[in-house]
């Protein structure tokens, strides 16, 4: 909460106050005529009369439900009754006064003895009292309006209303009875000034950042004197007037001598506080002085482009580097519309969001366009512009920051030239992969089918060193095969496939399916917990559980049946596979070389392979958002985790 806050709190919680000792005077008055003890009578000369109080009371109350944000949906509408009713019983009053009518509102809640004093009618209010609720009502509905300029006649109201209590406590405090009352025709009651002032205050504290009182609670300079200094203005002077008329009641000294006395204190005093006002607005000034110049040198200094436009777009004021930026002169640059130069595809929506701007639907915005130097050149800015509001909280300029990214912007057509070429470069080696496998398959194939042919034909014809040579060859076409087979697959891996909900138990099956046959040569056995619902492609995990629970059945120790077992868990915003074997173990210094295409640790007479499976793994489970490593103890078995999202945008 900066400065201007905290003040603004202060004068609400100071309209709160006021009505609350405003509420309690009112209603003890009326408490008192209720009551039929008139207690006030004996105290005063002059009694608070039953309508007054009645007014003063719900005038405070509509004023404490409105500062204090009392009384939920219901409060403006409860304060707007109060203010209503006060309204008109003061202005009912005043034409009574005013045409000699009698609407018999005076005694309607009580009545005043014959004779009393305080005015001819009997309980009904002076005159002053009945202006003042009049207008007391009459500025509670103008601030229920919430409208421009409601406050600001509210407080002129209040004004009068303040004036008019001031002048009758002075008449009590200097005993001078042409200021509260003339005989029985025109009085007020002391409670009743003393409230109305308090009441007065309360609504010029209400809304104090509206009408007159936005200077008095500014934060500027003008504000804080108003604020220190007014309150002496108005409270010296009573003082000074009271002692002197103390001192001459009691004799103490002629009027002359008073009239001097009185004259040398208001000389002293307020050239001590003129003195010290001057002090102050010096220390402003130096602070202001100060600002300034550090404006000016973070202005001047910034490493990008700041400049003022007014609300027509024109330039007011540029720096150095604004200047730079477009190869003109700050001269050259004032008057002109930043439009003058912006490239021509550039104009929108720049202008239209200014227009917003400056009328105040928007209080900032950033875009990125074009500039056109004096030399002809372009250049890229990222430019901000923020509203400066003037005095009436209205933008008066602009205050816009222009940063060169003219390099971010070579360097981002670079990178999507380089990631067009990428794809590019991909898509032509997925291809010539697919070509290329698919050209070496016929011609292994053929070497395949001759081979067995040659086999089938000839074989009483070859002895059984020609038998071998032609059993290695059948057997290195077939490895072939499964090699350029592995190849296809997993250049199929990368390609774009939408992924869609997939349950990974079936999943799991369809690759237990698949591997039935293994399963049954080896003796093993292959289960799972229940596993989850993950987004994916379901082929390619299908893929997956097959390459890592067909490993685990492979790389099995000779004299114990192979076992398999795959399990989840969620942590977080993904789930945790695992599939653990009880086979032969990897030693920690093979972990990454594993994942890496023919990478083998074994040859293909101890266990078979292309060295592509556990790479095809790798490559699903980052394409899928995920990641893959295994731990193991060698000769105890393995346990391969990968993990997978659990939400994805689909």
């Amino acid at each position: 909460m900066d400065r201007r806050d905290k003040t603004v709190l202060r004068f609400r919680l100071a309209a709160v106050a006021a009505g609350l000792v405003a509420a309690a005077i009112g209603g003890y008055h009326l408490i008192a005529w209720f009551s039929g003890v008139m207690a006030t009578r004996g105290l005063y000369q002059i009694t608070m009369k039953t309508n007054a109080a009645l007014c003063l009371f719900l005038a405070a109350i509509a004023l404490i439900m409105m500062a204090g944000e009392v009384g939920g949906r219901k409060g403006p509408w409860l304060a707007r009754g109060c203010a209503i009713v006060v309204m008109a019983i003061g202005f009912l009053t005043l034409l009574e006064h005013l045409f000699t009518f009698d609407f018999g509102i005076d005694e309607m809640f009580a009545q005043e003895a014959p004779g009393a004093v305080g005015f001819l009618h009997p309980n009904r209010m002076g005159p002053p009292g009945a202006i003042t609720y009049t207008l007391a009502g009459l500025s509670l509905l103008l601030l229920l309006r919430q409208r421009k300029g409601s406050a600001g006649a509210a407080q002129a109201l209040a004004l009068i209303m303040n004036f008019l209590a001031v002048m009758g406590m002075l008449g009590y405090l200097y005993g001078v009875q042409g200021l509260y009352g003339a005989a029985r025709f025109t009085v007020i009651a002391l409670p009743a000034t003393v409230g109305n002032f308090l009441f007065s205050i309360g609504l010029l504290c209400f809304r104090p950042t509206e009408g007159l009182m936005a200077r008095v609670t500014s934060a500027d300079p003008g504000g804080m004197v108003i604020r220190r200094f007014l309150p002496a203005a108005l409270i010296i002077p009573v003082i000074l007037g009271w002692l002197r008329l103390q001192g001459e009641w009691h004799h103490l000294y002629e009027h002359n001598f008073g009239t001097t006395v009185l004259i040398l204190s208001w000389i002293a005093i307020f050239s001590c506080l003129i003195y010290r006002m001057g002090t102050l607005i010096d220390h402003w000034s130096e602070k202001t002085r100060e600002s300034e110049a550090r404006f000016r040198g973070i202005f001047e200094n910034a490493a990008v482009g700041i400049s003022l436009f007014d609300p027509q777009a024109r330039l007011k004021r540029a720096n150095s580097r604004q200047c730079e930026t477009l190869g003109y002169t700050e001269e050259e640059l004032l008057g002109k519309s930043f439009d003058s130069f912006t490239h021509p595809q550039d104009h929108e929506p720049d202008l239209s969001r200014y227009r917003m701007l400056m009328e105040g639907s928007i209080r900032s915005y950033s875009l990125e366009k074009r500039y056109l130097r004096k030399d002809g050149g372009l250049i890229w800015v990222r430019v901000t512009r923020s509203a400066q509001p003037g005095p009436r909280n209205l933008p008066e300029y602009s205050i816009n920051i222009a940063e060169d990214i003219s390099a971010r912007k070579e360097a981002e057509e670079d990178r999507e030239r380089l990631l067009a070429e990428v794809q590019r470069s991909n898509q032509e080696l997925q291809q010539f992969a697919y070509l290329a496998s698919h050209d070496l398959q016929e011609p292994l194939r053929t070497i395949a089918g001759y081979l067995g042919l040659l086999e089938r034909k000839y074989s009483g014809q070859l002895d059984e060193k020609a038998r071998t040579y032609i059993g290695y060859a059948a057997d290195g076409a077939g490895r072939m095969q499964k090699l350029i087979e592995g190849l296809l697959n997993f250049s199929r891996i990368s390609r774009q496939v939408e992924f869609a909900s997939v349950d990974t138990n079936a999943a799991f099956k369809a690759a237990v399916t698949n591997l039935e046959q293994r399963i049954e040569e080896s003796g093993g056995t292959v289960n799972n917990d229940p596993l989850p619902i993950v987004p994916g492609d379901e082929n390619q995990l299908v893929q997956l559980f097959q390459n890592l629970i067909g490993n685990g059945l492979k790389y099995r120790k000779p004299d114990i049946l192979p076992h398999v077992h795959v399990s989840a868990k969620q942590e977080g915003n993904e789930w945790l596979f695992s599939v653990s074997d009880n086979g032969i173990g990897i030693e920690s210094r093979h972990y990454d070389r594993i994942f890496q295409i023919f990478q083998r640790l074994h040859t293909s007479e101890e266990y078979p392979g292309t060295g592509i499976g556990l790479a095809s793994c790798r490559k699903i489970v980052e394409r899928h958002g995920g990641r893959i490593w295994v731990e193991s103890v060698p000769g105890r078995g393995s346990v391969f985790y990968f993990t997978l999202p659990a939400e994805r945008n689909l």
